[in-house]
């Protein structure tokens, strides 16, 4: 049975994290062969999030450092290698935890990577997004589709499904600190060569008040996402070379390499013979002299040293 792990980044959600966990369809996915895990961060929270959180028998960390960014990368080391998909899902119930499994699908049938959740290509409630960031967060995914390549209608999404392996490679890459965290995610993860595709999701009015701010988040994502264009994957650090030995160089040439050594020690080897037969046997003369020890003259025998090994 494949496992999902939900990764919750929380501060101050005490209003919105329980429906958060009671709305996670446990036996639906279980069903469809999926086993559930939920860690909820607490990011340094002065209200009763992680009591209520404790309370429902999920795993909870504690992030002192304040801060979206700080909280989604601990939650992400967290549960890196342990899972199957990892599913980041805010906890504040604008999203519906009911629609895990359409990100899954495309993920588990192989279609691509990474999959965000679209409030722009889904439904919103109850005037849940303004037209103000409707049009922003439009503008975000139209500038990632263009100079990333994503296929994608929402790049700040909070609602996300990675396989583990792409979260894996992505957690050295990643050192946002606050809201421009997902803006980074989406383009580092382009830039990784990863596939991302959006699905539409359900976008309901947040339980609790809003951390962000418009303005002042909004212009670091913007530079978050130019910044990113010329960025590329630091690489990684080879262990230095060793020098083996002759006989056990890969020249890419079959046995060439192993022949020319052994054409070496074997010339070595005759010129080591002819002066050792020299020594014992006085200079010689002739075809006598030449022939003594081994019924070749020497220059025959130097002839013969040269020939190319079979």
């Amino acid at each position: 049975m494949k496992q999902i792990t939900i990764v919750i980044p929380c501060y101050n959600e005490e209003a919105g994290i329980g429906l958060v966990i009671d709305a996670i369809p446990f036996d639906l996915l279980h069903r469809y062969g999926f086993k559930t895990n939920i860690v909820v961060i607490d990011n340094n929270s002065n209200d009763k999030t992680a009591a209520i959180a404790t309370s429902k028998g999920v795993k909870v960390i504690k992030e002192p450092s304040q801060g979206k960014g700080n909280a989604l990368i601990t939650g992400l080391k967290e549960v890196c290698g342990n899972c199957d998909y990892v599913v980041v899902i805010d906890g504040d119930y604008t999203y519906n935890p009911q629609e895990i499994l359409r990100l899954i699908e495309p993920l588990e049938s192989g279609f691509c990577d990474v999959i965000a959740g679209s409030r722009i290509g889904g439904k919103t409630v109850r005037r849940s997004l303004e037209f103000s960031h409707r049009f922003v967060n439009w503008g975000f995914a139209f500038f990632v589709r263009q100079f990333y390549r994503a296929n994608i209608t929402d790049a700040l999404s909070g609602f996300i499904a990675i396989k583990s392996d792409v979260v894996q490679t992505l957690i050295p890459h990643l050192h946002s600190t606050n809201f421009t965290i997902e803006m980074e995610m989406i383009t580092k993860m382009r830039k990784l060569g990863f596939s991302i595709y959006s699905v539409p999701i359900t976008y309901d009015r947040r339980m609790g008040k809003s951390k962000l701010h418009s303005y002042i988040d909004g212009f670091q994502i913007l530079l978050m996402m130019i910044n990113n264009l010329r960025w590329k994957p630091s690489k990684v650090t080879l262990p230095p070379k060793t020098s083996p030995g002759p006989m056990l160089v890969d020249t890419g040439l079959g046995h060439v390499g192993r022949g020319i050594v052994h054409e070496q020690e074997e010339s070595q080897a005759g010129a080591d013979h002819r002066q050792a037969e020299g020594g014992g046997g006085g200079p010689g003369t002739g075809a006598e002299g030449a022939e003594g020890a081994g019924g070749v003259p020497e220059a025959g025998r130097d002839r013969a040293d040269l020939l190319p090994l079979a």
